[in-house]
This record gives C-alpha cells, sequence and structure tokens, in this order.
C-alpha cells in the first residue's frame, strides 16, 4: 500500500496566495477523507509501525 502522508510545496514571492491555496487544498482534503470514512489517527498510527518495521534492525540470517 502506498500512501502521501504530506508533501512539500517551495514558494517564491506570493506567499500570501500560496498560503490561501494551501489552505484550500487543506479543506478538501478534510472533506474527501471524511467522506470516504478515513480516520487520520489510524492513518498516522499505521504510517508510524510502517517506517518503524521499516527501520528496525534486521536479524542476521543464518546459511546453511
Amino acid at each position: 500500500m502506498h500512501l502521501t502522508v504530506g508533501y512539500f510545496i517551495p514558494t517564491h514571492g506570493q506567499v500570501g496566495a500560496d498560503l490561501a491555496s494551501l489552505k484550500k487544498a487543506s479543506k478538501t482534503l478534510d472533506r474527501m477523507l471524511a467522506a470516504k470514512g478515513v480516520d487520520v489517527d489510524t492513518v498516522v498510527l499505521d504510517f508510524k509501525t510502517a517506517r518503524k518495521r521499516a527501520n528496525a534492525p534486521r536479524k542476521p540470517t543464518s546459511a546453511g
């Protein structure tokens, strides 16, 4: 499963307009998540769990 958790939008110059656009996009995303019944806290927990698993030291396997 692929999940976008966040994104970076570089801004140059039109900070006010960029911030307004980002706020509008955030509200749209909130409405879309609510319409699909997505619980944001669950998504965050799933992401943290997956990241911990991916970053966990791997046990060496014995050949043989």
